[in-house]
């Protein structure tokens, strides 16, 4: 009587507590993989991932909140830690937000100072619009972490 009931074969078991930074559960197929981000199943062209434990990228609609920062501040440090020189790079990309307007130095300067504070050792800016792939393929590598943020997604899929 002073405890939690037990809980028989059949009932169900506790729902897991989420945090609102969701795994995107890729499936890869060849050089494109599909994932769900947000509920809405896409296609992401893959230009280079190689021998990473995890792959790792971050879209927000909202920049980094103190809850979404706290969480990219752990993502790094273990990021950090899967990479043979234990830096977290960070690879940011401008174009969704430039598509809107928003000018990329500027975006990166900002972005370059929020993202060091959380812990990067390093942060390269990769506008895709004017990158080949070979660039996009030389940033990418021993990058800790691809952080894409607000404007617009669909200019960055299918540009």
């Amino acid at each position: 009587m002073g405890g939690p009931p037990a809980r028989g074969a059949g009932s169900p078991k506790p729902a897991a507590k989420r945090s609102h930074l969701r795994s995107a559960s890729p499936e890869h197929r060849g050089n494109t993989v599909t994932g769900r981000f947000c509920g809405i199943r896409q296609p992401l062209q893959v230009v280079a991932i190689r021998e990473m434990k995890h792959a790792r990228l971050v879209l927000t609609s909202s920049g980094l909140t103190s809850e979404a920062g706290s969480h990219f501040a752990r993502l790094l440090k273990l990021a950090a830690a899967e990479t043979p020189s234990k830096e977290a790079k960070v690879v940011y990309i401008p174009d969704a937000a430039a598509a809107e307007g928003a000018g990329p130095d500027g975006m990166y300067r900002r972005m370059q100072s929020e993202l060091k504070h959380l812990g990067a050792s390093s942060v390269v800016c990769l506008p895709l619009a004017t990158a080949d792939r070979a660039q996009v393929a030389a940033e990418l590598e021993g990058a800790a972490c691809v952080y894409v943020e607000m404007g617009n997604t669909y200019f960055v899929t299918y540009q």
